[in-house]
């Protein structure tokens, strides 16, 4: 013989009970969601506390992402659009830049740079330590230099060399200079271009050999040449003693 229910006793305490198991229960724990996924909608969110969040697979955020705590990442990153960092960035691995690198702001390198592609400079290059070029240096522009330039090898001018006031040409014990029109600098005396041809300033005395002729002045010009005709000029000689001598 089945058991009966009395139907004169209520059902209250299969409701309280039934109700007490579902307050306590974590319906959500250990859950699984099958190929319709999870949807949230009317401006609903997710929020974890104290855990962690877990993609095995792949994960797309087609609007914006917010991380205001750390960022880890151990795996390749691949960047399609542009990226701004407003924040200081430390890179202490190797880093590839396959396309173009725009720098608006000051750059600062502490370490050793190598370039092995072309480098082209718009602006102004600022160099304070030493530089060290062991290929050619071709510059087309104009060239300013302040300092003292050293040269060890030899060097070729396909062009003017121009020295303006206050500079001068040195080679040894012989400068030239272009102060006086142009002038030339040698151990006790000098050679410049005067009003009327060119001034031999010197201290002691010049021979002339073959023939020989003895200047024992401190000061000897040397005219330009006569503008008379020659029918007017006088021909001179030497004669044996060395004299000069009108030619009749």
């Amino acid at each position: 013989m089945s058991l009966q229910r009395n139907q004169n006793d209520g059902n209250l305490k299969d409701i309280l009970r039934r109700l007490y198991r579902l307050e306590r229960q974590s319906p959500l724990a250990h859950s699984a969601i099958g190929r319709e996924g999870l949807e949230v909608y009317d401006g609903g969110w997710i929020r974890i506390l104290n855990g962690g969040l877990q993609v095995i697979g792949t994960a797309t955020i087609s609007g914006t992402l917010d991380v205001t705590g750390t960022t880890n990442l151990k795996g390749q990153t691949s960047v399609t659009g542009p990226m701004e960092i407003s924040g200081t960035t430390n890179i202490t691995g190797n880093t590839n830049i396959l396309g173009e690198l725009n720098v608006t702001g000051p750059t600062t390198l502490d370490g050793v740079l190598d370039i092995g592609g072309d480098t082209t400079i718009t602006g102004t290059l600022s160099v304070d330590g030493p530089t060290t070029i062991s290929g050619k240096l071709d510059v087309t522009g104009a060239m300013s230099t302040k300092g003292t330039l050293s040269v060890e090898g030899v060097t070729t001018l396909k062009n003017d060399l121009n020295v303006t006031t206050g500079g001068k040409i040195k080679a040894g014990n012989l400068e030239i200079e272009p102060a006086n029109g142009g002038q030339i600098n040698f151990t006790g005396g000098s050679l410049s271009a005067g009003q009327f041809g060119a001034l031999l300033n010197n201290t002691t005395a010049v021979e002339l050999q073959a023939p020989t002729v003895k200047l024992n002045t401190s000061n000897v010009n040397i005219n330009s040449l006569p503008t008379k005709p020659a029918s007017e000029l006088t021909p001179v000689g030497i004669d044996s003693a060395g004299r000069l001598h009108r030619i009749a």
